[in-house]
């Protein structure tokens, strides 16, 4: 059987999760510069026009969502039509 996912609102106190999900290698790899990206994710943590999420299974934590519409945040992703979403997710997993 396929275990549950939840997703709950990120808050404050999961920032210190974020910070060491962020400096592991293969998140490295995607996300680029830790402290940057750390800068990046705490500072939208109140910005309503962004989504962020914990991902977990079993009560233990194992991934980081954001979703936002493209308007709002448009670089590099070239025209898109209004109210296109993008939701971009990070497993953190060690398994």
């Amino acid at each position: 059987m396929a275990p549950d996912y939840c997703f709950r609102a990120m808050t404050a106190p999961d920032l210190p999760l974020i910070r060491r999900w962020l400096a592991l290698p293969h998140v490295l790899e995607w996300w680029g510069n830790p402290e940057e990206q750390y800068g990046l994710v705490s500072g939208d943590l109140n910005e309503p026009a962004m989504d962020q999420f914990i991902v977990s299974t079993a009560g233990d934590p194992l991934g980081y969502l954001q979703c936002y519409d493209l308007s709002k945040w448009n670089a590099g992703f070239g025209a898109q039509p209004q109210g296109t979403p993008v939701s971009t997710c990070s497993s953190v997993s060690q398994a």
